[in-house]
């Protein structure tokens, strides 16, 4: 593969790893005196996340392996950064259907609960840091780096 096509495809996992951050959006949250904040995540969102990560590893470690130093790109620190930060975002809690830590207002809530395919409980702090990481590789990729 040349330098062009490497480069062509890692910026199209670039691009939808950063899609799913952004599809990424809490079901629920909240915290309380004892612990911690916390988010719920739709499950699917989270593995679109994840699966978009380990190819972007993959192609990461590839592309090093094969061009180099020179063959970087200046945004690499911003990349490194956001697999770490997602890597490190394990959940603390995961399962189907209704999540016993999002409220149920009504029926209509609790239908739709109960037919959730999955969901992860993860740490507030750690969803953060993504969506910064994230949020600073975009800018850097706007700006051309």
């Amino acid at each position: 593969m040349s330098r062009n096509q490497t480069s062509s495809a890692r910026e199209a996992l670039l691009q939808e790893l950063l899609a799913a951050i952004k599809a990424n959006v809490p079901v629920a949250g909240g915290g309380g005196t004892f612990r911690r904040s916390w988010l719920v995540m739709d499950r699917d969102c989270a593995e679109r996340v994840k699966k978009a990560a380990a190819a972007l590893g993959q192609s990461t470690s590839k592309d090093s392996a094969v061009s180099g130093a020179e063959g970087r790109l200046s945004s690499e620190a911003l990349v490194q950064e956001l697999l770490a930060a997602i890597e490190a975002n394990k959940p603390t809690a995961t399962g189907t259907g209704h999540c016993p830590d999002v409220p149920i207002f009504d029926r209509h809530d609790s239908e739709a609960e109960s037919q959730r395919p999955g969901w992860e409980l993860v740490d507030q702090d750690g969803a953060t840091r993504v969506e910064k990481a994230a949020a600073a590789l975009s800018e850097a990729l706007r700006d051309g780096l």
